[in-house]
């Protein structure tokens, strides 16, 4: 058990037997020894793994997507990111928030938890983020994919391990949204609105007030496009309008009530749209533009102020 104040420690660093490794599995797979190269980063990986050493562990996860990446063999590196995830997933490891002290593991710093009971935990914690610093390493390389069926496979993939996962919930949340544009740019818009219905992001206690609200407005916006408007009145109230109080969220606040005009126009609540308009109206960056508040002064359903 970890004194007050401290992590539980890991049981060796393989840092310096990693910092060799690296290079010289690079160098494997240049001359197109993939596979030995993956092989003896597994090697080390799963003593690291064992001796908690999150650190490099995250490192070995890290570069094992990125020489599959750099050798194009994308099939190999969905293999690897399902591999792993399950290799780690055999630890106790932090699927939901675990609380010690008031203290949500998978959401806090874990700089910030002290708390010694929670040791055992943390440890678990610690080693989740090797398969967080893998999921974003895959993700980063999605634009770079040959083609749309190994784009959609890879997002698939790591959708599937990162499933019921918490301390990648906001991963999840991105590729769900990035799979749901995907969809909605070929002409599915029933089944890009059903995919982004999935996540209660509302729930997501990892993501940042920000993003939450960006999602919940193209949760509302493919609600509307799948005329959906019963749907899209229940998640419009997850938004607390509050929040477009500050100045850095102003043009939030004007999706917000663009997409409230256009449903209330719907419903015909007229007396709701002249609220809405009158929102957009006493915003700041709207009153200073005269072109803007000129126009939402004379009721225009076909307002373009929000472009």
């Amino acid at each position: 058990m970890a004194g007050e104040g401290n992590l539980e420690k890991m049981e060796k660093d393989f840092g310096p037997q990693v910092d060799i490794l690296l290079p010289e599995t690079e160098v494997l797979a240049k001359h197109g020894n993939l596979n030995e190269a993956l092989e003896k980063l597994l090697v080390i990986e799963k003593q690291a793994r064992v001796a908690a050493d999150q650190s490099s562990t995250g490192r070995i996860l890290i570069h094992a997507v990125k020489l599959c990446y750099e050798t194009g063999k994308w099939k190999l590196l969905n293999e690897y990111v399902v591999l792993l995830s399950k290799k780690h997933g055999q630890l106790k490891g932090v699927s939901s928030c675990d609380m010690v002290s008031g203290v949500c593991l998978a959401c806090k710093p874990v700089e910030t938890i002290i708390d010694p009971i929670a040791s055992v935990n943390l440890r678990n914690w610690a080693i989740s983020q090797a398969i967080t610093k893998m999921v974003q390493e895959a993700m980063s390389h999605i634009d770079h994919t040959p083609n749309m069926a190994t784009k959609l496979e890879l997002i698939d993939t790591l959708r599937t391990v990162t499933e019921g996962k918490i301390y990648v919930e906001v991963e999840r949340a991105r590729l769900t949204r990035l799979l749901s544009k995907i969809r909605e740019g070929e002409g599915n818009i029933n089944e890009a609105a059903d995919i982004l219905q999935e996540l209660q992001v509302e729930t997501f206690g990892s993501m940042e007030k920000r993003e939450k609200t960006d999602f919940i407005l193209e949760q509302m916006r493919l609600c509307l496009a799948k005329k959906d408007y019963t749907r899209t009145q229940i998640i419009s109230r997850k938004i607390n309008t509050k929040f477009f109080g500050d100045a850095e969220n102003q043009d939030l606040k004007l999706r917000y009530y663009e997409l409230m005009i256009m449903h209330a126009l719907h419903e015909d609540q007229y007396l709701n749209v002249c609220k809405y308009y009158r929102q957009v109206y006493d915003t700041p960056s709207i009153i200073e533009d005269e072109a803007k508040w000129k126009e939402v002064s004379v009721y225009n359903p076909h307002s373009t102020i929000c472009s």
